[in-house]
């Protein structure tokens, strides 16, 4: 079984988004994307993801990876943004947006 892809600089990198899980991240896209957007209770997506793709993942291993995305991948993402905006101005603590053109 692989485990990792080859990168052009010869390291391995993790084809998983969750390590040793196996939701890919078009999985993981579509349980956050029901969860959040469409409002959908994870007892229902349970449901649908049991009849609809014949896939039945429990409750609570959704409950599980969406935690660990929200600590792992978002997080990394909101900090890199945040980052990247604070930097134009070390001054400030807080960020000034014009919402009018």
């Amino acid at each position: 079984r692989c485990c990792g892809r080859q990168t052009g600089g010869g390291e391995v990198t993790s084809a998983w988004v969750i390590p040793r899980c196996i939701p890919s991240a078009a999985l993981m896209a579509f349980i956050i994307v029901s969860k959040f957007a469409d409002h959908l209770p994870l007892y229902r997506l349970e449901k649908i993801l049991g009849e609809r793709y014949k896939a039945p993942i429990r409750r609570q291993r959704m409950c599980d990876w969406i935690g660990y995305v929200v600590d792992n991948w978002l997080n990394l993402i909101y900090h890199s943004i945040r980052q990247g905006l604070f930097k134009s101005v070390p001054s400030d603590k807080y960020l000034r947006l014009n919402l009018f053109p």
